[in-house]
């Protein structure tokens, strides 16, 4: 059985609503990029993903991943019980990787 991947690995720990896991993937200087701000430190991801993603109870599903280096694309959808039904919002994830493997960068962006 192989490793997940830090995209699957983060997708778990968000669908779980599992804070610590998913704070633990991050670098301590790590930076997350979101249309609503840039989160710098730990305690600004914690705030961010308790306070936004985890209140959407949103569930996460991996369509595609492209991995290059340090680098892994991820093109994701998610739905939520609070939206409409059906609604789907579909997302384009970069993790940029340190040599630990843990999150250095996040970018999202949403279309």
């Amino acid at each position: 059985m192989s490793t997940p991947t830090i995209s699957q690995q983060y997708v778990a720990a968000v669908n779980a609503a599992d804070l610590d896991t998913l704070l633990a993937l991050f670098a301590a200087d790590a930076v997350l990029e979101h249309p609503m701000g840039t989160f710098a430190t730990s305690e600004e991801r914690g705030r961010f993903y308790s306070e936004v993603v985890f209140a959407g109870r949103a569930q996460t599903t991996i369509v595609s991943t492209s991995r290059d280096g340090d680098r892994e694309w991820v093109e994701i959808e998610a739905i939520s019980p609070l939206g409409e039904p059906g609604n789907k919002v579909h997302a384009a994830d970069l993790f940029e990787l340190d040599e630990a493997g843990r999150i250095r960068r996040l970018a999202i962006y949403y279309r």
